[in-house]
């Protein structure tokens, strides 16, 4: 405090409040299950999200998203989940992220979001830390086999058939289930047969989990990269979750809903606000990419006529090196600042300037944001 000194001993505290909720512009649904319902309310048949995958192209509109992440409810449901039970999603981005992250709400559950860039010891130490129920996993990412990790991490679960998976390091995991694949092993479920669980579960009961939620109970547990030390997580409640998410659309200016890339990890809480809120708060679609592959973005960049790129700095001079780069069609780009190499590209023309801000996953995540919004 001003004219007191303090201590070694003593503390300083700040102390940041925003504005009260009745001064947000566009303000919805501040709880995960009840963002999505309103969501799909509003934009229901439109694309919410599409992934090109192994040669096929698999689109889901908000109807389709609102069927799935009840379809994943009902599962959790059946496998015991209740109000704040945690839930792990070890993913990248793909449509099942979207799913079991909206399906987790559903079920009164909290979302805990696992870098894929993780190492085994690394994940081993956030199931401890994070005590998940149920972990949801992506079992092939590039080189690696997460359900081999799972196996090396917990010998239990390599050999052990699903239910079966209880062991005295991750004494809360009861239940694991691969999103890429329907083919189980040893206490890994396939995805199939962990949806089937459901099939008892009414509507009703998970309509009635939804509702019991409150916006100030936990809504997500996210970690830290670990850059310094140990994967620290971070709780946040869903008030403060979707009030990122709905706030997104009026950071960015947005005009027409955008057409979306991004291959950075929504276990990142910044890309998965900002992906998130901006796109589908204003009924526009995600074009998810599981991980950054310049060939494969600028591709799916032209053939999906994307609107807004979202990308790490050391991304932009990547995609610039791709073979044909200065010949591709990226005319659609809309939402492109001026100072991104991507502006200089002959067929863009923008007039767009991207929110500068500050945050961290500690207040979930900006806390700052200032910039000027234009279109074409």
């Amino acid at each position: 405090m001003a004219g007191t000194s303090m201590t070694s001993e003593e503390t300083a505290l700040s102390y940041a409040r925003g504005i009260p909720l009745s001064q947000e512009t566009a303000c919805g649904a501040l709880t995960l299950g009840a963002y999505l319902q309103e969501i799909v309310q509003r934009h229901g048949a439109s694309e919410a999200a599409v992934i090109h995958l192994d040669g096929e192209v698999i689109r889901w509109s908000y109807d389709d998203l609102w069927a799935r992440a009840n379809e994943v409810a009902r599962a959790l449901k059946a496998c015991g989940v209740g109000k704040g039970t945690r839930v792990g999603l070890l993913m990248t981005n793909r449509l099942e992220f979207l799913s079991c992250l909206f399906g987790t709400a559903l079920a009164g559950g909290v979302a805990t979001t696992i870098s894929t860039f993780f190492t085994a010891p690394e994940i081993g130490e956030v199931l401890e830390a994070s005590c998940c129920a149920i972990l949801l996993v992506e079992r092939h990412v590039l080189k690696k086999d997460f359900a081999a990790t799972l196996g090396e991490l917990e010998p239990g679960i390599a050999a052990g058939i699903p239910d079966q998976c209880l062991s005295a390091r991750f004494p809360f995991l009861s239940h694991v289930a691969r999103v890429d694949g329907d083919e189980g092993t040893g206490a890994v479920e396939g995805w199939s047969s962990f949806l089937a669980r459901g099939d008892t579960i009414p509507d009703g009961v998970i309509e009635a989990c939804a509702a019991a939620v409150l916006p100030s109970d936990p809504g997500t547990l996210f970690f830290s990269s670990g850059s310094t030390g140990k994967a620290k997580g971070i709780m946040s409640a869903h008030r403060a979750i979707c009030l990122q998410l709905w706030r997104w659309k009026s950071w960015y200016g947005v005009t027409d809903p955008p057409r979306t890339w991004s291959a950075n990890g929504f276990f990142f809480s910044g890309n998965f606000t900002m992906a998130l809120g901006g796109t589908l708060s204003s009924g526009g679609c995600l074009l998810l990419q599981r991980w950054f592959d310049p060939e494969a973005a600028l591709a799916l960049i032209q053939a999906e006529r994307a609107t807004m790129l979202l990308a790490w700095p050391h991304q932009w001079p990547q995609l610039e090196a791709v073979p044909g780069y200065a010949e591709a069609d990226l005319s659609a780009l809309h939402y492109v600042d001026g100072a991104f190499p991507l502006a200089h590209h002959p067929s863009v023309s923008a007039n767009w300037t991207e929110p500068r801000a500050y945050g961290s996953t500690e207040t979930f995540t900006l806390i700052s944001v200032s910039g000027r919004h234009s279109g074409k």
